[in-house]
């Protein structure tokens, strides 16, 4: 009952918060941070379930990247990506981040052995409650990645699917390193 409790309020927070990043208005707060230190922080937050589920999670973080972000949505953009490589890995995880100072840019890549997503589906993952036929006995209300997309282009970033030559899932996401104005 509790477990099921949790999980309705996950999803009301999860379609509020997407509610509001949609909303004509909405402002993202940027602030100087650690980049590295928070993407850090996170994967560390999932050890525990990592372990239980007997999957294993390989990260490449380059130390000291300074950008500006809103640090609630980067928090909200970040969990969101490793959660679904959790959920959708069979047994990999990869995490990479890194910095292109020339182009005032950070790259965050999650990669994940699970099925790959159909070349047909790949754009309408990031469509609001949308799930892949191929996902439907794995919990989840299909509002992540829409979520995650709208705060991504929020900070006037990208983020893409795609595959890789090993056969991974790959999410990508590039954000600049500084912002002149709050969008």
């Amino acid at each position: 009952m509790q477990n099921n409790t949790e999980k309705l309020i996950a999803l009301s927070n999860q379609l509020l918060d997407f509610r509001q990043v949609e909303t004509e208005g909405f402002k993202l707060h940027f602030e100087s941070e650690n980049i590295s230190q928070t993407v850090q922080e996170i994967i560390n937050n999932f050890t525990v379930t990592l372990q239980a589920q007997d999957k294993q999670m390989v990260s490449h973080i380059m130390p000291d990247i300074i950008g500006q972000v809103d640090i609630d949505a980067f928090d909200k953009i970040c969990y969101n990506l490793l959660n679904n490589a959790l959920k959708y890995s069979s047994s990999y995880i990869e995490v990479n981040l890194n910095m292109d100072k020339q182009k005032n840019i950070f790259i965050l890549t999650v990669k994940n052995d699970g099925a790959l997503i159909p070349s047909e589906e790949r754009e309408r993952i990031f469509e609001p409650f949308n799930r892949l036929k191929q996902n439907k006995n794995v919990p989840g209300s299909g509002l992540g990645l829409a979520l995650t997309r709208s705060l991504t282009l929020k900070h006037q970033g990208t983020l893409l699917y795609s595959t890789n030559d090993l056969q991974l899932n790959v999410f990508s996401l590039t954000l600049p390193l500084n912002h002149n104005t709050n969008p």
